[in-house]
């Protein structure tokens, strides 16, 4: 179904509904509670003194909502197919790496960004996508009918095919890619500045945050303004609320590598040489 969508809500949809599939394999049965809506006092104060009691929501003086845990939890779901479906797909992007990118380009490739199912490549090669039609190695791990129609490595029949990566700049070559850390960077293709924030609302990304002020604060900058103000309807209880406030939206920190003091590369925890790295810093 998702081959055939035609529009973006179409693509999230099908999406989605596989998501939700995927998400009830490992659904924590530990977290499903009782909801109990109470208009009596006296109903109140007897559910209240359970000892599967969890917390009360008031939303006026006659109406609250009683949370109540399980006194029998049911461990119904087949969490082994949510790990399986976790394990394969890290064993695609692992496979991906080593055995197909790194095995063609050797020492000329190195891996900038990556997240759960994506990977950024620096790349040193006259043409990307002449390889990708000069080595089927290359061209069948991807799906390449999001390229324009009159690109030599379109092929309309495999969109949307599980297991196959696509362009994520539709055939534009990327020129310049600068991540902060996890869901957090931008980069420029040959027509156009692209921004990743997760957490910051659209409006901000669009017109307050640029690609320049990305590179300003990897390289620490203390000059820049590393916060902008977001304004988003919330709903408390059920009701709307107008919500101005500051986020924190340049942020180079990354918890999960250790950044080395040129601010680009980084080493796994546990590295063997991150000692040398630091050794080196401290006699600087």
């Amino acid at each position: 179904m998702r081959k055939k969508a035609a529009n973006d809500f179409e693509k999230d949809f099908f999406k989605l509904l596989n998501n939700a599939v995927f998400g009830k394999t490992m659904e924590s049965m530990r977290k499903r509670i009782k909801m109990e809506l109470v208009s009596s006092d006296r109903r109140l104060q007897k559910l209240i003194n359970q000892s599967t009691f969890k917390h009360c929501t008031t939303y006026n003086e006659t109406l609250n909502a009683v949370a109540l845990e399980n006194k029998i939890i049911d461990f119904c779901k087949p969490i082994y197919i949510g790990f399986a479906v976790l394990e394969i797909s890290k064993y695609l992007m692992y496979d991906y790496h080593y055995n197909v990118m790194q095995k063609h380009y050797d020492d000329k490739i190195k891996l900038m960004y990556t997240d759960t199912d994506s990977l950024v490549y620096y790349i040193q090669t006259d043409d990307f996508y002449n390889d990708l039609l000069n080595n089927p190695n290359l061209l069948n791990r991807m799906d390449t009918a999001n390229l324009p129609g009159d690109h030599p490595c379109y092929i309309a029949e495999r969109k949307k095919i599980p297991g196959l990566f696509s362009d994520e700049t539709d055939g534009r070559i990327m020129r310049e890619f600068c991540a902060l850390r996890a869901k957090s960077y931008a980069y420029i293709s040959e027509d156009k500045e692209k921004i990743k924030a997760k957490g910051i609302r659209g409006h901000v990304v669009r017109n307050q945050m640029t690609f320049q002020d990305h590179k300003r604060c990897l390289f620490g900058d203390t000059s820049l303004e590393v916060t902008t103000s977001n304004v988003s309807i919330r709903s408390f209880n059920y009701k709307l609320k107008t919500i101005k406030s500051n986020k924190l939206s340049y942020n180079s920190f990354d918890d999960k590598r250790v950044i080395l003091e040129d601010k680009v590369h980084t080493l796994a925890h546990g590295h063997y040489s991150i000692k040398e790295e630091l050794k080196a810093e401290l006699d600087s």
